[in-house]
């Protein structure tokens, strides 16, 4: 028998490559498992727990996971989700601006100057 390693996908991941990659290892497809972890996310949480633990554990895809880049593993672990973080609270951000401004601002841009005033009053009680 085939001497089988897991290994998180670079190529097609979507956060981290985890669902990739654990989808080629179980001759699944990726979707059915993505799936399986909102389920488990919204099913009690525990989809995110796993996610992030496996994200840690499992190396990604043309590296090798011994003891001896452990450490490697886990700098490498925050960074990714650092970067992930930072991208998705700039993606929250520019969808706020369009919701709360964007559609506003290009129906009725002569309305928009008496809006402003309000609508900061209102949000800082």
């Amino acid at each position: 028998m085939k001497n089988k390693k897991i290994y998180r996908k670079t190529d097609d991941c979507i956060i981290a490559g985890v669902c990739g990659g654990l989808a080629d290892y179980f001759a699944i497809d990726e979707t059915l498992v993505r799936i399986i972890f909102v389920i488990l996310t919204i099913g009690g949480g525990s989809g995110i727990l796993l996610y992030l633990v496996l994200w840690l554990v499992i190396p990604k895809e043309g590296k090798e996971n011994n003891k001896n880049n452990w450490e490697e593993n886990v700098k490498e672990f925050t960074q990714d989700v650092g970067k992930k973080a930072k991208t998705v609270a700039k993606e929250i951000k520019k969808e706020i601006k369009i919701l709360l401004f964007g559609n506003f601002a290009s129906q009725n841009c002569s309305a928009f100057p008496r809006f402003a005033p309000r609508f900061f009053q209102l949000s800082k009680n």
